[in-house]
């Protein structure tokens, strides 16, 4: 079977993507188990609003600017180019994650790269096992591949000693920040802002992985390769662009991973936060990077969404049902055996206002973010009812962050409601499209 090299992967005339045996790596395998058990059975224990939201912060800056922007798009692909100050901070930043250090990250990339580049590679690369077998080859395995290519690092990269360093002790660099963090806020800050940071880090890395190689939407194909790349939108703001995975197998050397309009990208807009900081320079687009042989599209059909008055016919119908609730809850807050007639005339009066706050909030909040949200969907993708339910409960809880705790009550279930409303309008519009497309 030939091969087909790669920038870092040079094939020999031996070299094979399929044939090898999976085997396990131990100190890979001991570092996800110590992660994982520490965090299911700390985290319940040890619970706090602050030591959560340092799990919020933590991650979203290691996920973000560590993994996706410095590691994978900058250090793995050299889609831009800044300071080597900065470089080293966001690589530093990526190997916080929990994964591996940087040349290991490059490693990994690299030969999963390779094999899927190829007409057939093995179902390790692929994606194509079942669930929990492909979870735990993922997390805790490898494959040792009879004949792979020779892997080579640019020497610039190979030969930088903060590089080496890090690749050296990249797991005792959480140390220094579980002192920290112990210091500052106990050990829940340490369970939290460590072991739960990784353990979700990794399995969510893994979990878009699984999927992004199996099924979703997909606006391009590559011809005669062993894998193609999906793209999920529903997690695209959760892993700040990576969830376009499709749009990084047509584009592997594109900094931009959310191509189309509507298709949220917060990596890309962190990099264009450098550029206009004088940060970043070269930021390479599908134009500069050119298709890939075999690249051709699929799915280029125009999205149709709802009407407007159904819409409006949605939100309208949700809330007014959703104020209902106000009767419940005064049956069962209020004490037993005194819930009278007085009371339900006192709750009838009240449910114009709860209406009224409810479609203001909804007008102004969580109509124009599920619109929005929305977008990412394309022709053959449809979101789920429970998508939309989900991302209109957060939305509703926005007045609590604002100090209007008293206006949650009033919004939450007209909220959902209107977000279950909207999902099924949706996938009842995409469904008319597919049918006459």
């Amino acid at each position: 079977m030939k091969t087909l090299s790669t920038e870092r992967m040079i094939s020999s005339p031996e070299s094979n993507a399929v044939l090898g045996r999976v085997i396990w790596v131990p100190a890979k395998s001991l570092w996800t188990s110590a992660m994982l058990v520490v965090a299911v059975i700390g985290a319940p224990l040890t619970f706090s609003w602050d030591a959560l939201a340092l799990l919020v912060v933590t991650t979203a800056i290691t996920i973000c600017a560590g993994h996706s922007v410095g590691m994978h798009r900058l250090l793995i692909h050299r889609s831009f180019e800044t300071p080597k100050w900065l470089e080293h901070v966001l690589v530093y930043l990526g190997t916080l994650v929990g994964m591996a250090g940087p040349f290991g990250m490059i490693a990994a990339h690299d030969i999963r790269d390779w094999a899927q580049r190829q007409s057939a590679c093995h179902d390790l690369h692929a994606h194509r096992n079942g669930f929990f077998r492909d979870a735990w080859w993922q997390m805790h395995c490898a494959v040792a591949l009879e004949h792979p290519p020779r892997f080579v690092i640019e020497p610039d990269v190979a030969q930088d000693r903060f590089y080496r360093f890090v690749e050296r002790t990249w797991m005792l660099q959480q140390v220094p920040w579980a002192i920290m963090f112990f210091a500052l806020g106990g050990i829940s800050w340490v369970v939290w802002g460590i072991a739960l940071r990784i353990t979700l880090s990794l399995h969510g890395h893994w979990l878009v992985g699984h999927f992004a190689h199996r099924r979703g939407t997909q606006n391009w194909a590559v011809k005669d390769v062993a894998v193609q790349g999906y793209n999920i939108p529903n997690v695209s703001l959760l892993t700040f662009g990576e969830g376009w995975h499709g749009n990084h197998h047509a584009y592997p050397g594109s900094a931009r991973l959310g191509l189309a309009k509507g298709e949220l990208d917060p990596g890309f807009w962190l990099i264009k936060t450098f550029a206009l900081l004088g940060l970043a320079r070269h930021i390479k687009e599908p134009a500069d990077v050119g298709d890939r042989p075999g690249l051709y599209q699929v799915n280029r059909r125009q999205r149709r969404y709802p009407k407007k008055i159904q819409l409006l016919g949605a939100w309208m119908t949700a809330t007014c049902v959703g104020t209902l609730q106000m009767l419940v809850l005064e049956f069962f807050t209020g004490p037993a055996g005194s819930f009278s007639l007085r009371d339900v005339m006192g709750v009838i009066v009240i449910l114009p206002f709860a209406a009224l706050v409810s479609l203001v909030v909804m007008a102004a909040f969580v109509v124009p973010a599920i619109r929005v949200i929305s977008t990412t969907a394309h022709s053959d993708q449809t979101h789920g009812l429970w998508f939309y339910a989900t991302v209109a409960f957060f939305i509703s809880l926005l007045p609590a962050f604002l100090g209007l705790y008293i206006l949650v009550p009033f919004i939450i279930v007209p909220a959902v409601l209107a977000g279950l409303v909207f999902g099924h309008l949706n996938q009842q519009a995409i469904k008319r499209e597919l049918a006459v497309a």
